[in-house]
């Protein structure tokens, strides 16, 4: 899946992220990622495709066929923007067939964004935001569609607040 994974053609947690977004201080950087397709990313861990502590916008993107324990395509535990983006066919083993969501005390934004046929055995197999979130997450003008999870929140499962605006949540499971 990933430039150095021994098994590309499996799922198994042995290859590597795309990025690992952390400066190593405690003041949030911004970072801006726009325009790419992420695709294949196979990480054991936290964000299969990403993971971010930092101030995260991600615009015109698309992750596919990205895998990890954690957050298939993106994990984060700073400050999310998504924008005019895809997340599709990804897999978070434990949770957040796409997207992980976790920490407090910051803003996770989704707008204009299709999300679709991601998966999880765990929950939130389109997105799962953990618990201990002080802000929540807004999500508007969104396609989340035909996700699955294996235990709660096919398309979304949070244990913090959530705002949707002029979503459509459609066959997930």
């Amino acid at each position: 899946a990933s430039g150095n994974d021994p098994s590309p053609n499996v799922n198994n947690g042995n290859g590597s992220r795309v990025f690992h977004v952390n400066d190593g201080v405690t003041a949030r950087s911004n970072v801006l990622i726009r325009r790419l397709s992420m695709t294949g990313a196979d990480f054991n861990g936290f964000g299969g495709a990403i993971s971010a502590s930092e101030s995260l916008t991600i615009e015109e993107c698309v992750f596919r066929q990205n895998s990890a324990a954690n957050g298939g395509a993106i994990g984060s535990t700073g400050p999310l923007f998504v924008h005019d983006s895809e997340f599709f066919e990804n897999v978070g083993k434990l949770g957040g067939g796409a997207l992980q969501i976790s920490g407090s005390v910051f803003v996770a934004e989704i707008y204009e964004t299709v999300i679709h046929n991601n998966t999880s055995d765990g929950a939130g197999g389109g997105i799962y935001v953990s618990p201990n979130r002080t802000t929540g997450l807004k999500i508007q003008s969104t396609l989340i569609q035909d996700n699955t999870a294996g235990t709660n929140g096919g398309g979304v499962a949070s244990e913090s607040a959530l705002l949707f605006t002029d979503c459509s949540i459609i066959g997930n499971h």
